[in-house]
């Protein structure tokens, strides 16, 4: 295991203490609103292993790419909710 491995695998259990404890419910609607970013992008039929990898960079990002990560995920959102509205007012549902 490398260093990096080692590292990622002290934040997430950090990370994992800190949190407040979840309701079932609470858990399992936090986990469907995070598969549907998945299948929202068409990756939720993806290998597992590389998404995984593709996720676990984040904690090598700076702040600085987090921030601009940040940013197109929400340009991302406001156009498709554009969309969205768009087809819903000209009566094309998805």
């Amino acid at each position: 295991m490398t260093n990096i491995e080692k590292e990622v695998i002290k934040i997430l259990q950090k990370n994992r203490a800190i949190k407040e404890p979840r309701t079932r419910k609470e858990r399992q609607h936090h986990l469907v609103k995070k598969g549907a970013i998945f299948e929202m992008l068409g990756i939720d039929d993806m290998d597992e292993d590389f998404l995984l990898g593709v996720l676990l960079k984040v904690f090598d990002m700076s702040d600085e790419e987090k921030e601009k990560t940040r940013s197109l995920g929400n340009k991302f959102k406001i156009k498709r909710n554009q969309l969205r509205k768009q087809m819903k007012e000209s009566g094309n549902n998805e």
